[in-house]
């Protein structure tokens, strides 16, 4: 028998239903690392519940298009 701990995969969750649209107008959100990857779709979910994000990376050629992407 097969012992240890049994690996179960987390159910998928829509960014959208995380941040409701609107909630967090006026607020501000520093995002690192918000260029690529997972930072990079947590930023526009920020954005597009209003927040104004500010992204911060050591690679500008990473930032560019997700800034373009947000706006």
């Amino acid at each position: 028998m097969k012992q240890g701990r049994t690996r179960r995969s987390a159910p998928a969750v829509s960014m959208n239903k995380i941040f409701a649209e609107g909630i967090l107008n006026g607020r501000v959100a520093f995002v690192t690392g918000g260029g690529t990857g997972i930072t990079g779709g947590v930023a526009r979910a920020l954005a597009e519940a209003g927040a104004n994000v500010a992204l911060v990376s050591r690679s500008l050629e990473h930032l560019e298009p997700a800034a373009k992407a947000i706006n």
